[in-house]
């Protein structure tokens, strides 16, 4: 597919500042967040984040302070992986597992606008799910949320349809803390080889702190036999793409509430992202990137 240029970048960037911006303050007063808990929530998402545990992400403060410190990096890295797609076969329908606040929605409303998508999104925190209800992407998509987890995918209790779905993404979901065995991952990589249509994508985006937890996946994948699977590195990506970019509007919103708040950025050139993309005939493509690079 077209990398996007400078300027379509630019009005990128300028398109999810408003949405931002837009969305969080009316998170913000819908839950009576002060700047006092956008603080608190910042600190525990250092806490646990940074020392790679899971934070409560039904606390609003939590989900405040991570609107602010990740969810622009979050959509930066979707749009990047968006870019490995064939423009053959643009999606249709997509499953969006472990969804957070729609950052995959919002990359696809900004790299196809206008273009009509259904988006199944499965995520169990009520107050992330909340928090992308807060943000207007127009009419071409049309979000159905479901609250669920990978292990209600396994079980059977979160039903995929067959066949469905031309681009499935996992973006950032898998828990830190995550012990599964093979024949859990065997399980939802089975689920999701039977929701995917002929022609499908997978993407999946983890940081280096989970490079681990996608080996289990990279092996589960290929088990199935109807995968390839290829990885990339941030660094794959488009130069524009990787370029840190600070969130004006977004970020003086921000220290109004909170004045020793960090910059609203669109990417963090120390936090190395890995993407896996699945291409034609439902082939997962996985290119090594070694983390020493």
């Amino acid at each position: 597919m077209r990398p996007l240029n400078d300027m379509e970048w630019q009005k990128s960037r300028a398109r999810l500042d408003d949405l931002l911006l837009n969305a969080a303050e009316r998170y913000l007063r819908l839950r009576g967040v002060s700047g006092a808990d956008i603080e608190r929530g910042n600190n525990v998402l250092g806490d646990t984040l940074g020392a790679g545990s899971e934070p409560d992400y039904n606390d609003p403060a939590v989900v405040a302070a991570y609107a602010f410190k990740h969810l622009a990096r979050r959509v930066t890295s979707l749009l990047g992986a968006l870019m490995f797609l064939d423009e053959r076969a643009l999606p249709q329908r997509v499953l969006d597992i472990a969804s957070g606040s729609d950052a995959t929605s919002i990359a696809l409303h900004l790299r196809f606008p206008g273009r009509r998508m259904i988006v199944d999104t499965v995520e169990p925190s009520r107050e992330m799910r909340t928090l992308g209800d807060q943000f207007d992407l127009g009419a071409g998509l049309a979000l159905n949320r479901r609250s669920g987890t990978f292990t209600d995918i396994v079980s059977g209790g979160l039903r995929l349809d067959p066949g469905a779905y031309d681009l499935i993404v996992m973006s950032t979901g898998f828990p830190y803390d995550t012990d599964w065995d093979d024949e859990f991952w065997n399980s939802l990589v089975g689920r999701m080889a039977v929701a995917a249509a002929e022609a499908s994508t997978v993407i999946a985006i983890e940081p280096q702190a989970k490079a681990r937890i996608l080996v289990g996946s990279e092996m589960a994948f290929r088990a199935t036999e109807r995968f390839r699977t290829q990885q990339w590195c941030c660094h794959d990506m488009p130069e524009a793409v990787r370029q840190p970019s600070t969130l004006r509007r977004s970020t003086l919103m921000l220290q109004r509430y909170y004045p020793k708040g960090p910059s609203v950025q669109t990417w963090n050139p120390i936090r190395r992202e890995y993407v896996v993309v699945a291409r034609e005939g439902a082939m997962l493509a996985w290119r090594h990137s070694p983390v020493s690079q």
